[in-house]
């Protein structure tokens, strides 16, 4: 099996969103709502702000506080996992 490297990212990121769902669903059953949902700007709050400060334009800087701060880690890896896949099934090796 040759499988090229969009594929093979898509995939790990597919399973990294169902591994992160997993997580969450589990947390929500137990009662921890500081647990219950991820963002990617729970991993490096710092760094995201920064970066959220210098864009230049308003429209985009409010798009990338949604995409960094508003919207879970797991619908974030599916769309990255389902935009590589697409793109690996056009490659070929």
């Amino acid at each position: 099996m040759n499988m090229n490297s969009f594929t093979l990212y898509g995939i790990l990121m597919c399973i990294g969103a169902c591994l992160s769902f997993l997580f969450e669903s589990l947390s929500g059953l137990m009662n921890r709502p500081e647990w219950s949902t991820i963002y990617l700007g729970d991993i490096s709050y710092d760094v995201w702000v920064l970066i959220s400060d210098k864009l230049p334009v308003g429209a985009i800087q409010d798009s990338f506080d949604y995409l960094v701060f508003e919207l879970p880690l797991w619908i974030l890896f599916v769309a990255l996992g389902t935009v590589c896949l697409i793109i690996g099934s056009f490659i070929k090796e």
